[in-house]
């Protein structure tokens, strides 16, 4: 399964490579796709845990974006929470935890507060703020996340990632440990199904160090 995702992921590598060079040759509108390529491209290094890749793409797209539809352009915001994604990856959770509150107010009013895209700076500040010690802070941010999620019909990774870090800020807090373990389950059959072997070694690790040994929502059912 693990070749099988890389050979996937190598082929869509391929495809996004495929329509950077087009641009070169097809000026019109080649910015605007070439930075979606990029984009694409970004996403999956990070998918490969490929982080210092992904934050030299999406640098590229930030100053493009900058330059082309200015620093205030909600893409232009968009594409900042991305670059923060590739900070946080790489150790630095200070330096993203500034920018996602500095772009969350006006992305709020941009997109609304109940919205997938409207909370993920919202998100994203939560799980920085849970990677920095600081889980209660984190824990009313994520349940306001999850059930903006529960009511929209978003990407099974996006949805995946908000469970995630919702179970890691309840274990933090030592607060509903069997929700904890189900979100974590939840997670991890959401990364296996579509293949996100980095995201999924990610959940093994913390149900691991969290005992759970038969990871498997059969196993739990059987523990009630």
């Amino acid at each position: 399964e693990a070749q099988a995702s890389l050979n996937r992921l190598a082929l869509a590598k391929q495809n996004f490579q495929w329509v950077l060079d087009w641009t070169k040759k097809v000026p019109i509108q080649s910015e605007l796709v070439a930075a979606q390529a990029m984009l694409g491209l970004a996403d999956l290094h990070e998918t490969l845990g490929q982080d210092k890749r992904a934050l030299r793409l999406r640098q590229q797209v930030l100053k493009a974006r900058e330059q082309l539809f200015g620093p205030q352009h909600i893409k232009t915001r968009l594409t900042r929470i991305g670059v923060a994604d590739s900070l946080l990856e790489l150790g630095q959770p200070a330096r993203a935890l500034a920018i996602y509150e500095q772009e969350r107010v006006p992305i709020e009013k941009e997109l609304g507060t109940n919205t997938p895209v409207g909370v993920l700076p919202l998100e994203r500040q939560a799980e920085a703020l849970l990677r920095l010690g600081r889980a209660p802070e984190a824990l009313p941010l994520l349940e306001h996340v999850i059930q903006v999620v529960d009511a929209h019909a978003v990407r099974p990774a996006y949805k995946a990632a908000v469970q995630f870090t919702l179970a890691n800020a309840l274990w933090a807090v030592d607060q509903q440990p069997e929700r904890a373990l189900r979100l974590a389950l939840a997670a991890r059959a959401t990364y296996a199904h579509a293949h996100y072997t980095h995201a999924l070694m990610k959940v093994d690790a913390v149900l691991k160090q969290r005992g759970s040994d038969v990871i498997t929502p059969q196993t739990m059912n059987s523990r009630h």
